[in-house]
């Protein structure tokens, strides 16, 4: 994997980030045919996902669009891995879109949804007040 990063143009992300290459290609950048996406094959990706998603108008497409491939403003770090795939657009994988969640302790089934959720990649998070934890 170290050799795949150091053939990748450095020039995707300013100087003054310099752990930005590596973080990029570790974590956001997903396997392709003919090796592992660009900077600006994700920004086509997750921003036409997003187009779809929010049935968004072409000047409001271009406006993400320039926001993003500028470094200005990012889609959540779990739209940037899943954003624009096929996985995410089957309903039973929406969560897998979401950054974290919080969930009440109530019933058994709720230690279940968090175990899906955190397969999916989303943070989770236990609601352990007494109120609900003496429903268990």
């Amino acid at each position: 994997m170290v050799r795949e990063l150091e053939k990748v143009d450095q020039r995707e992300f300013p100087e003054t980030a310099p752990t930005a290459n590596p973080v990029f290609y570790r974590t956001y950048s997903r396997k392709t045919e003919t090796g592992r996406e660009t900077w600006v094959e994700v920004c086509d990706r997750t921003i036409n996902g997003l187009r779809k998603l929010g049935q968004l108008t072409p000047e409001e497409t271009d406006l993400l669009y320039r926001m993003q491939s500028q470094l200005k403003a990012l889609s959540s770090g779990r739209w940037l891995w899943v954003g624009g795939t096929e996985w995410i657009t089957q309903q039973q994988n929406f969560s897998g879109a979401y950054n974290c969640s919080s969930t009440n302790i109530v019933d058994w089934r709720s230690f279940g949804l968090l175990m899906d959720l955190a397969m999916m990649g989303c943070g989770t998070g236990a609601v352990l007040e007494p109120h609900n934890i003496n429903q268990l």
